[in-house]
């Protein structure tokens, strides 16, 4: 992120200020976490480097270490739900497609150029129902 302090009433300034964490995932309490993450800056303000050493001390870090973590318990059910539907349906010349996603969770979370890769698994019961062949 650059930095342009003049926007924002600071004492004028350049630099980089930046964050990176690498994101953890505790499918048994259906949240993503910071599981280690860094932040810094090196600018020509002092202020700003001063208040980025502040926040590196344990209590500060806690707390941005939660207001990273994400609860997606109601995301995973919305999407179960959208699976289960999308699952029982005909697909064509009598054969239907019936099932049920019993349990899924995240496996991997990963930046992309085009924005998040989820990789997720899940595990059910999927069953094909076809008219019987004559003949």
């Amino acid at each position: 992120m650059d930095v342009d302090y003049s926007r924002a009433g600071l004492v004028d300034g350049t630099g980089l200020v930046w964050l990176k964490a690498n994101m953890a995932i505790d499918n048994e309490r259906q949240i993503a976490y910071p599981s280690s993450f860094d932040f810094g800056a090196d600018t020509d303000n002092s202020m700003l480097n001063m208040i980025i050493g502040v926040a590196r001390r344990t209590s500060v870090r806690d707390q941005i270490e939660t207001a990273l973590t994400y609860d997606f318990s109601g995301d995973l059910q919305r999407g179960v739900e959208m699976a289960n539907s999308a699952i029982n349906r005909p697909i064509g010349d009598g054969v239907k497609m019936s099932g049920k996603i019993a349990d899924a969770g995240l496996d991997r979370i990963k930046a992309t150029d085009n924005g998040i890769y989820l990789g997720v698994h899940t595990a059910g019961e999927l069953q094909l129902r076809a008219p019987a062949l004559l003949d």
